[in-house]
């Protein structure tokens, strides 16, 4: 599973990791879960005026993202599990539920509090570098 960042990130990125990352999700290399709660969060961070503005993003443009999202992802979690393991930023846990919910092997992240905790549980969570190199 990719988190927000990663997946936002990646939709800017045209060279470079997260671009190679995002190359390998559409050629069916990985697949991707995603909440709800993950979504809404996408859809929240998208709108944010610095990013509409800097990356010069439309409507459109966060409405058709959105919709690949959802199309590609192999698991749609409804956010049944609660867990209350990141104490200093409560909102990363959705990730953590997020990836037990769908059985997924790793959690792609950019987070700090994420990557701290290296392992959640049997669900190895890495930078984008170390999971690129991880399925190639």
């Amino acid at each position: 599973m990719l988190d927000t960042n990663v997946l936002v990130s990646g939709l800017f990125a045209h060279r470079g990791t997260l671009a190679k990352l995002l190359d390998l999700w559409q050629q069916d290399r990985f697949e991707v879960a995603v909440s709800v709660a993950i979504l809404a969060e996408i859809d929240r961070t998208l709108h944010k005026s610095s990013i509409r503005k800097h990356f010069k993003v439309t409507e459109k443009e966060i409405t058709d993202y959105l919709e690949t999202i959802v199309v590609h992802a192999a698991v749609i979690t409804e956010d049944t599990l609660e867990i209350d393991i990141i104490k200093k930023d409560p909102s990363d846990n959705k990730f953590l539920a997020c990836a037990k919910e769908a059985e997924a092997g790793y959690i792609v992240s950019g987070d700090k509090h994420l990557l701290d905790l290296q392992e959640y549980q049997g669900i190895s969570i890495l930078t984008a570098a170390q999971f690129v190199k991880t399925i190639k």
